[in-house]
Parts: structure tokens; sequence; C-alpha cells
């Protein structure tokens, strides 16, 4: 990838600075080819320019005494560095046709080839989280998404599966709009069921033996469907459940129980619809756990001490395992790329 990188971003220099107008104290006549052993030197830099915060790009190379940092003046002079930062390129799409399905092309074959070295250097463990995470942009695209709630609420949606005891990213599809839509797996099914599917679909092909998994989801994909198609291929499904859907027996929706209470049933293919009652009515699926409860420390408003509370087994397991997406989301916003 490196060395496709490294032809890439040399080509496209060459392209770019041929049919420039440059002028006499342009720093594109001092331009030479990137080698592979500076365009690593280049990546390592960009991630130390993540761990250590400056204003401005140019700080990084300022001898002042308060914001000096030799390392990076040691590594590369800021003209040629800029020089690599403004011509690196991925990959050269050879049509006129500014869709988004080529302006992706341009990205895809680095993200596949990211995608599978993670899948490649490590085998999950049994329990394993889906959730959405935004990479920050504020550029033009058609598929840039907004979302009030999150912290980072402008930029590109990617879907990813993380374990949930490390909190590594398993495998990852970025929301490129509607082409990603008619890339994955089970056109029949729902997009939030095949989105689930196609995540899972990714580690069996680095990993085909592996059985037994679980996998916790939001209320966004939960549902009887993506039950029933995990479980064809033996794995569990645990996650929260929207009140308001259809699938959910009114007697359950409209539920008297008092707080603390729970109430359980099980349809033909004995999967759990467990709702209980805290300070809201909680719903949740499982193919994998029972009705019993279990007792859970919770801290109490205006309280320092802690008190035991009987939850649900079924919740508890979903509140330590679902949080493996927001871990990861947190370490990559500690490492910022600029």
């Amino acid at each position: 990838m490196i060395k496709k990188i490294t032809a890439e971003t040399n080509a496209y220099a060459k392209e770019k600075i041929a049919n420039k107008t440059v002028s006499h104290f342009s720093i594109w006549h001092e331009w030479y080819d990137v080698v592979e052993e500076e365009m690593l030197a280049f990546l390592g830099f960009i991630i130390n320019m993540g761990v250590i915060h400056l204003p401005y790009v140019k700080d990084y190379w300022s001898q002042q005494f308060v914001c000096r940092v030799p390392f990076f003046g040691e590594i590369f002079t800021r003209k040629r560095f800029l020089q690599i930062f403004w011509m690196l390129h991925l990959e050269t799409v050879s049509t006129s046709d500014h869709s988004v399905r080529t302006r992706t092309q341009k990205v895809s074959n680095f993200l596949k080839y990211i995608d599978a070295s993670f899948r490649e250097h490590f085998i999950p463990g049994q329990k394993l989280s889906v959730d959405e995470s935004v990479v920050g942009f504020k550029g033009k695209t058609s598929f840039i998404t907004y979302n009030p709630k999150k912290p980072t609420k402008w930029g590109i949606r990617v879907y990813v599966l993380a374990d949930s005891a490390t909190n590594y990213v398993c495998t990852f599809i970025p929301y490129h709009g509607k082409i990603t839509t008619e890339s994955l797996i089970k056109p029949d099914l729902p997009f939030t069921s095949r989105i689930v599917l196609q995540l899972f679909h990714n580690i069996r092909q680095t990993w085909p033996d592996i059985s037994g998994y679980h996998i916790f989801t939001d209320r966004f994909y939960t549902s009887p469907t993506l039950a029933s198609e995990l479980s064809k291929v033996r794995c569990h499904l645990t996650g929260i459940v929207m009140n308001n859907r259809k699938d959910i027996p009114v007697v359950m929706k409209k539920t008297k129980a008092k707080k603390g209470e729970k109430v359980a049933y099980r349809n033909n293919e004995n999967f759990l619809l467990l709702a209980w009652r805290d300070k809201r009515l909680v719903i949740m699926r499982s193919t994998w756990s029972t009705s019993k409860s279990e007792p859970v420390r919770t801290k109490v408003r205006g309280r320092k001490e802690e008190e035991m509370l009987e939850k649900p087994s079924v919740i508890a397991n979903y509140m330590k395992s679902m949080g493996g997406v927001d871990t990861a989301d947190q370490y990559c916003a500690t490492y910022c790329f600029l």
C-alpha cells in the first residue's frame, strides 16, 4: 500500500506541476519524487501531529521556546512536508465521470486494504458490538451526514463492528449513500439488518470457521429479522428495542409494571423479549439471555455511596458490552488527524 501511495503521489504531482503556471518563487521548482521511506516518515509525522496538538501547521517548525518541538524539524523541512501534503494521492480514476461512485473510487482501495488488515491481525472475542461512528468532515459531498446528538456532528458515517472486551475495530463499512446500500448482502431484507449481516459476513470471510459469537446492537438495528438471520449463521443477538415497534406485543408496550419489575415473553423460535421498568420502560430482545436478574451496583444521584439494584441480566450484559465503538471513537479523538 505504501508503494502504491508513493507511486500515485509522484504521478499526480508530475501531472499537476506540468499543468501549472509556476511563478519564479514557487516551491514547485524544487519538487522531486517521494520515495517509500519518505512516505513512511510522512505518515509517522502525521500521527505525531495528532498526538501533539498545535494551533497552526507552521508552529511545528517554530523555534520559539514556548512551543518548539525538535522532532518535527529534524524529520522534514516545512517546505518538503507541505509539498507532500498538497500532492498526497491514493488512486487515479481514469474517467471524466464525476459521480459519487467515481469519487469514492479514489479512496476505496485504501479503505479496503485497511479493513482487511484489521480483520487479518486480530481474532475477536465472543462479544461484539455494532454502532455508528462519524469521521469529522465539512467538505462538499453528497453523503455527508449531520447528527446533533453526536460529539462529531458533521461528517461521514461509518458502520463499525468492534470487539467488546478490547474495543478493537474488527471491520467497518463507510456509508456513501445509495452505492453502499446496493453493495450489501441480502437485498430483500431491511437496510438496518443488512448492515449488521454484512459486517459479520466480512469477519466470516477472513475466519470462515467461526461460530458462537454474540452481537450487541442499539435500537436502530435490533429486529426479529436480524435475530433470525444471525441465528442461521450460529451467531447470537442482544439489543435494545424501540417501544413503538410493530412487532412488540401491545401487552408489553402498555405494561403496568412498577419500577424494578419486569415482563418477559418468548416466541416460537425461543427468542427472549423482556421489558423492565426503571425510570422509563426498557425493552430488550435477545437470542442468548434468560429473564433472570442479578445484583448490580448503581450510583444514585445526590449520594456518594452506591446502592445494590436488582437488574435483568440481559440489560446488565448489554451495558457492559455495547460501548466498544464509542471507546474506539474516543481513541480516535485523542489522536486526531489535523
